[in-house]
Order: C-alpha cells, then sequence, then structure tokens
C-alpha cells in the first residue's frame, strides 16, 4: 500500500543517516544504471544527501530543510517528488517524528547495488531496459566482462582457506557465537522490503507446472518477483508466461532462467503485432455502471479485460496509429508500481490519447491526473469514466468544495476529486491475452468513440 507521507515544509527537519560504516557512490554505475530512471533533480539529491553523513548523528543534529531548498534552488514539491524516485529505486529509505522541537524527517541512505546485482534485480533492470532500449541495455551488460578472460583451458592453482589459516580450535565455539550475532545484527539492518507487492497471479501453480518441465524450485523463487513484474507490465497469465519461461531457459548447461533473455522475450513478444487466439470468454466485471450509457459500459468492459500495454497499443492503432514507446511503458509500469488498478490506468490513457487527441501519453500530464484519482479512491474503470464525464462538464455545473487541478489542452482548469488512499489489493482481475472477439470490440468500440469524440469538437 502507498503510504501517505507528511508535507515537507521549509521549517522542517531532516537528518541523514546511512546502515552502511563506509558509504560511497559508484559514480559510473549511478550515471549509466540508476541516473535513466531518475529525474535530474533526483540525482543531484543523491549526491547532496551523500555529502551531508555525519559522523554518529542524533536528532539534535537535524538541519532545516530550507537549507536543502536553497542548495539544490528548488521548492518543496519538486523536492518531495525527487525524494519519492529514490525511495521507488531503492536509494533512500525516509522515516518521520514529530518530537518537541518539531517534525523532522531521516532520510537513511541505501547502499547502490553493484552493476552485477543490478542486472539481476528484476524491477530495476527490466525499467532500464524500457528507458534505453535493447541495443544499449545489451552495452552495458556486456561492460560487466569487459575485462574477463575465460581460463578454462589453464590449471587452477589458487589456495584454499585451510591451505593458509589454522582456526584456533579451542575458541571456535566462543567465536561462532559471537560471529553469529554480529551477522544477525548487520542482517537486520541491511533488510529491504521487495519493491514489488505479490498479487492474484497463482505463482505456485506456475512454478509446480515449471518444475515438472525441468525447472529448479529454488531458480523459480529467484525469479519470482521478475515473472511477477512481467506478468503486472504486460497482463500474462500462467498458461503464457510458462512459454515464455521456457524460451529463456538455459537449456543444455546450467537448465536454469537467464533473466536478462526472459525481459528480452517477452518485450519482442509485445512488440511483436498482436495475433488474435481462438475464442474466449472476457473477465467478469463487476462494476457500478449507473449513469453510464451502452457504449460507455461496453468501454468499461474493455478497459476492465485488456491488460494495459495491450489495450495503448489498441488505442493508437484505432485512433490514428502509432507505437507504445518506451518511455510510455516506463510511465506504465510506473503507474502499476504506485497502485493504480490496471483498469484504471485504461481509462487514464483513454483520456489522454482520445479526449486530450494527444499522440503519447505525457509523464507529468499522467502523474498529475494519477495522482489526483488516487487521493480519489478511484479503484475501478468506471469510477475512471465518471471522473472524466465530470471533468468534462460546463463550468457552470456543481460548484466544488476545493479546488484540485489538472492540464487540459488548451489551459488550466480545476476539478473537484475525492479523497483515494489504497492500492486494489483484494480483488484484482487477472488480465490476460485478449482474445480475437475481445480484440474485434475493442478495436470497433474505440473507433467509433473517437469518431463520436471528434465529431463533438467540430
Amino acid at each position: 500500500m502507498k503510504r501517505t507521507m507528511p508535507p515537507v515544509t521549509p521549517k522542517t527537519g531532516y537528518l541523514v543517516t546511512t546502515t552502511v560504516g563506509d558509504f560511497t557512490i559508484e559514480q559510473s554505475v549511478l550515471t549509466n544504471l540508476y541516473q535513466p530512471l531518475l529525474s535530474p533533480l533526483a540525482y543531484v539529491l543523491e549526491n547532496v544527501l551523500a555529502n551531508q553523513l555525519q559522523v554518529h548523528p542524533t536528532l539534535a543534529d537535524r538541519r532545516l530543510h530550507s537549507q536543502l531548498l536553497t542548495l539544490l534552488n528548488t521548492g518543496t514539491g519538486k523536492l518531495q517528488a525527487a525524494r519519492d524516485q529514490l525511495e521507488a529505486v531503492g536509494l533512500l529509505r525516509t522515516f518521520f517524528q514529530e518530537d518537541a522541537v518539531g517534525p523532522i524527517f531521516v532520510y537513511q541512505l541505501q547502499p547502490l547495488l553493484s552493476a552485477q546485482d543490478f542486472f539481476q534485480e528484476d524491477l530495476l533492470s527490466t525499467k532500464l531496459l524500457q528507458v534505453i532500449g535493447e541495443q544499449r541495455f545489451k552495452q552495458l551488460a556486456s561492460r560487466l566482462k569487459r575485462y574477463y578472460y575465460d581460463p578454462a583451458q589453464l590449471t587452477e592453482t589458487t589456495h584454499s582457506f585451510f591451505d593458509v589459516f589454522t582456526p584456533d580450535q579451542t575458541t571456535l565455539s566462543a567465536d561462532q557465537q559471537v560471529t553469529d550475532e554480529v551477522k544477525a545484527t548487520l542482517s537486520a539492518n541491511h533488510h529491504q522490503e521487495e519493491l514489488l507487492p505479490a498479487d492474484g497471479f497463482d505463482f505456485a501453480l506456475l512454478a509446480k507446472q515449471l518444475v515438472g518441465d525441468g525447472l529448479v524450485d529454488e531458480d523459480l523463487r529467484v525469479n519470482r518477483q521478475l515473472i511477477i513484474s512481467q506478468h503486472l507490465m504486460y497482463g500474462i497469465d500462467e498458461p503464457q508466461m510458462r512459454q515464455l519461461v521456457l524460451k529463456a531457459v538455459d537449456w543444455g548447461t546450467s537448465n536454469r532462467i537467464d533473466p536478462r533473455q526472459l525481459k528480452l522475450v517477452v518485450a519482442g513478444q509485445f512488440e511483436t503485432p498482436v495475433k488474435v487466439d481462438d475464442e474466449q470468454p472476457g473477465v467478469a466485471v463487476a462494476e457500478n455502471m449507473e449513469g453510464l450509457s451502452n457504449e460507455e459500459k461496453q468501454l468499461v468492459k474493455v478497459a476492465s479485460d485488456l491488460a494495459p500495454m495491450t489495450f495503448l497499443a489498441t488505442l493508437k492503432q484505432q485512433t490514428g496509429g502509432g507505437f507504445v514507446t518506451s518511455s510510455e511503458k516506463y510511465i506504465i509500469s510506473n503507474l502499476l508500481n504506485q497502485g493504480l488498478a490496471p483498469e484504471v490506468v485504461n481509462m487514464l490513457s483513454y483520456y489522454v490519447i482520445v479526449q486530450q487527441d494527444l499522440p503519447t501519453l505525457r509523464k507529468n500530464l499522467v502523474d498529475t491526473i494519477a495522482n489526483s484519482w488516487q487521493r480519489s479512491h478511484i479503484r475501478t474503470a468506471s469510477e475512471a469514466l465518471k471522473e472524466i464525464k465530470n471533468f468534462n462538464q460546463p463550468r457552470k455545473a456543481k460548484p466544488r468544495k476545493s479546488g484540485k487541478s489538472y492540464r487540459r489542452r488548451g489551459g488550466r482548469v480545476k476539478e473537484q476529486l475525492p479523497e483515494w488512499a489504497q492500492n486494489n489489493q483484494s480483488g484484482k482481475k487477472t488480465r490476460t491475452k485478449a482474445s480475437a472477439a475481445q480484440l474485434r470490440e475493442s478495436q470497433q468500440l474505440l473507433a467509433k468513440l473517437k469518431q463520436k469524440h471528434d465529431n463533438k469538437k467540430k
């Protein structure tokens, strides 16, 4: 669940800490791997916070955010957005309390992953692939072995630990107890939560089937987050995922999943033209359809049936052509990770591409609307559509209590949006690859809605 953070003001205190005894930033890793996922301000903020670490910090050592805002030459809103990005990629953990001195945030810097570990981290490496493209992604990966020479034809003469050192057996038991205590303490300090929450995807069933295909259960556990992240991005169901995983196994060598290959296989599958399969029943939609026309009800059903990537691709095909860009894949991935239901993401795409008549999703516009919808408890496609309809009503409509705004073509307009707090964890619908009937229905409906909307504008 996305946490509600207290606001930052210039008078709010902050303290920078870290769990690492000798914290350093590997600039090549930060620049080449993390920076494409961050805004310029977030990139600078990471370096600034690293330079403000103090020895044995206490809450009495706090500074005011006004100093940080002046140093970065920015406002509180942009600072909070930059901080959120660092948190999202695992570079920062944030804690808050209010004491006798006043409110204070504790910013706990997290160590950067090594380049090797970064490519093994499912969410980060997938987003990097989507942002920079396959060619650059492979170039960066190849640099990991630029100093490597294969010693397969040589004879290894490396000494083992016991070839060189002889442990003192008389104190071994006591020493073991001390080292175990230290390891337990360090392990607790370095524990990091998984970036990706579980959803309705039946990973246990998939794993059982893949073990029957010859994969190792431990390997599947290691790659669980990668598999679920690909499912969320592209709406891949368990049978489809099984086939894609099998294509990414290094058969005959290790018989294990190659994470990089799986990302490429999934991305390649999506880039190819959408193929229609045998017809299959659609997913039942439990929506509040009151006040919606028949066409709008059909739109809600389409948004509930299709995965965000498939929906956006179909939307573009029926509204003048075009393709899903790498930046749009990143935008959709970020919306899903922030807790928006896939069907709500689809309605946001519909609003931007059809009603705003824009060729691509624009991050600033999408983030603004998504933030408003999250605060407004928008959990379903029908709720999102009603929000869009309310937004498009004439200005003489019922006055709102407060004015939250997002940009619409032609100027800035204000719209009251109800509170939203939680992501849709229970009752998530499983979105599968669209059937022939679903695609035909979606294409016809979206083209019809586009034409109807264009006629209204004339």
